[in-house]
């Protein structure tokens, strides 16, 4: 529970497991299964009275090697299922989503935000592509623009809630967060920062990503909620709430942890 603009929001995480063609069957099959995970996870977070639900990177599809076929437009089986569910269950819904970039073959990262009505509020396409360790989202994706910060209000029991989205590997670079805060209108503060991810296994990476957590929570006197994938390659995953526990720096100078490509790293 926190607390938002003249009232409180409950907010819940979702940890998903999703693969992609060739892994589970036929492509009606696997996009259909995972909208059953998404769905379900809608469902629990109504039933638990919750307000907002966060849902992971990539909850339309994930493979250890991306491929065009994982995108799917807005107006396919994923989001407009996505959309009916947070309709019908009266929430709001934050996933991540592949989808069709202009140029043909590639595709963008895209976090949505669904209000309680299924309509969409904003859209927010990952800034810094993980390219490390065998990894090349770049491969595929088109990187967003840094300058691009999403912030919307979701109405929440009793009054609004300021709910700003970042996605896995932006984690790293603290000025996005920073981008992200600052463009809240006035003196208005942003309640919740929501983080989906597809966090890489490995040794210590878990312990990574709990610090990273904390230390832009911190910072940026937020809270953040994290829903990272399980599975295969991804770790076991984080859902965890961190709450800022010191006032926000009057320097907003930030040291890049690593020179950012646009479209890699």
């Amino acid at each position: 529970m926190l607390a938002g603009t003249g009232g409180a929001a409950r907010v819940a995480v979702a940890q998903l497991a999703a693969d992609g063609p060739g892994l589970s069957g036929t492509e009606g099959d696997w996009r259909e299964r995972l909208l059953l995970q998404a769905r379900s996870a809608v469902r629990r977070a109504r039933e638990q009275g919750c307000d907002v639900v966060v849902l992971p990177e990539y909850t339309s599809g994930w493979l250890p090697r991306l491929v065009a076929d994982l995108a799917e437009p807005e107006s396919g089986l994923l989001v407009t299922g996505l959309r009916s569910a947070a309709a019908k269950a009266g929430v709001v819904v934050v996933a991540g989503v592949l989808v069709p970039a202009a140029t043909e073959g590639r595709a963008l990262n895209v976090t949505l935000v669904i209000g309680a009505d299924g309509e969409v509020l904003g859209r927010y396409t990952k800034v810094h592509l993980y390219d490390a360790y065998g990894a090349r989202e770049s491969e595929l994706l088109d990187a967003g623009e840094p300058g691009e910060p999403l912030v919307v209000d979701v109405p929440v029991t009793g009054g609004s809630l300021r709910l700003g989205v970042v996605t896995c590997y932006d984690l790293r670079f603290p000025e996005s967060m920073r981008a992200l805060v600052d463009c809240a209108a006035g003196d208005a503060l942003v309640d919740l920062v929501a983080v989906g991810a597809a966090w890489s296994g490995g040794e210590h990476k878990a312990e990574q990503l709990r610090t990273l957590v904390r230390a832009r929570a911190i910072e940026n006197t937020a809270y953040l909620a994290l829903a990272s994938q399980s599975g295969r390659g991804r770790g076991r995953g984080e859902r965890r709430r961190r709450s800022p526990r010191h006032g926000r720096g009057s320097d907003r100078r930030r040291r890049r942890p690593r020179k950012s490509r646009r479209g890699g790293r």
